[in-house]
């Protein structure tokens, strides 16, 4: 996936290209297209292809998030994002396999800002239905107001006070793991609804209200915790995981329950099923591909039909989220409502989709 962002000031529209860390955070470039708002809608198409063009993935990390839009504001002369953002009118650009998502900034439920699913467009890789989409979805946006950072839904980290250090979990919970891939793509994935900026705390709490909770990037991974997808068992649950993989590259399921001893883990790259694995109610509800080395190497320390497995094999594979108090994160994730309740599919322990050779 690559992005850009777009902002509207006066008669100005800046066309900004996006860096993504290697830990998964944003960085507002230097590369700046300054375009007339009132100009040929095809070369303001043509200045978003050459941001997604020269989108980069895996630049170093900042040692402090607040410097991730000193390039930007060092081309545009603003002092700091506060006040490059007051008055404004934003625009988020993501590009996937030649289709390009336009989702303008709206205001929503109290100072919060952020782009309900209908207002988005989507259209081809092409200079002139982006240009159009861009002026069309331009006409929903809500500017930016003065005097309440980190307020807003914009999908990059920007400065807040609402962004403490990430809160563990594990036991007795359910979560994905996507692999550098920026929190409102997953969100926008997930088909959350009524979406939200939220910090960690709050995420928690929600996730655990029947809310889902996207997490910011915390060493290159965006963790999702809530009841609105599948889990080992469903006839949805396979076929989730590769459809999600397809979209966001890299997804990881895994799930914790000791009441019904149910234990789940399962790892999914661009729409294929890599390994997948659950238990629960003493049986097998499925086993695909064969045992990873990350699985061989946590039984080392714990027995496989022992909760701690789970967490084990999360730290082998991504993050273990039990250990998050060690890890930095940065910015504010989302929360929102899941479209359908997923984990309520019929019980079917072998889907039939494509499966490849395992790894």
């Amino acid at each position: 996936m690559r992005a850009c962002s777009i902002y509207v000031r006066e008669d100005k529209v800046y066309v900004i290209t996006i860096s993504l860390t290697r830990r998964g955070s944003s960085i507002l470039t230097d590369r700046v297209a300054v375009l007339d708002l009132h100009g040929d809608p095809s070369t303001l198409g043509e200045g978003v292809v050459d941001a997604l063009e020269h989108y980069e993935d895996g630049v170093p990390d900042l040692a402090d998030w607040r410097d991730s839009a000193t390039p930007m504001l060092r081309f545009t002369g603003y002092r700091s994002l506060r006040a490059f953002h007051a008055g404004t009118r934003y625009i988020g650009v993501s590009e996937n396999s030649g289709e390009v998502r336009i989702a303008p900034t709206v205001a929503m439920r109290g100072d919060f800002y952020g782009c309900p699913p209908e207002d988005e467009a989507t259209v081809g890789l092409d200079p002139v239905q982006i240009g159009h989409a861009i002026m069309d979805r331009l006409a929903l946006c809500t500017p930016m107001p003065e005097g309440k950072p980190g307020r807003r839904s914009t999908g990059r980290q920007e400065e807040s006070s609402l962004s403490p250090a990430p809160v563990s979990f594990g036991y007795k919970s359910s979560w994905l793991a996507v692999r550098r891939c920026a929190q409102w793509s997953v969100a926008r994935a997930l088909g959350l609804t009524d979406v939200q900026p939220s910090d960690w705390v709050e995420g928690m709490r929600t996730a655990d209200e029947g809310r889902t909770f996207v997490s910011p990037p915390v060493d290159g991974w965006t963790l999702v915790l809530g009841s609105g997808f599948p889990h080992a068992g469903d006839a949805a649950w396979l076929p989730f995981l590769a459809d999600l993989s397809r979209t966001l590259g890299e997804v990881q399921y895994f799930g914790t329950h000791r009441v019904s001893s149910y234990q789940a883990w399962a790892r999914a790259k661009g729409g294929d099923i890599i390994r997948a694995y659950g238990y629960g109610d003493g049986e097998t509800l499925s086993d695909v591909g064969k045992v990873t080395k990350g699985e061989v190497r946590a039984q080392r320390t714990t027995d496989i039909r022992d909760e701690d497995y789970v967490l084990a094999v999360a730290a082998e594979w991504s993050i273990d989220p039990s250990a998050l108090d060690e890890y930095e994160s940065s910015g504010l994730g989302f929360i929102g409502d899941p479209p359908v309740r997923l984990n309520e599919s019929p019980q079917h322990p072998h889907p039939s989709i494509n499966l490849p050779a395992p790894c």
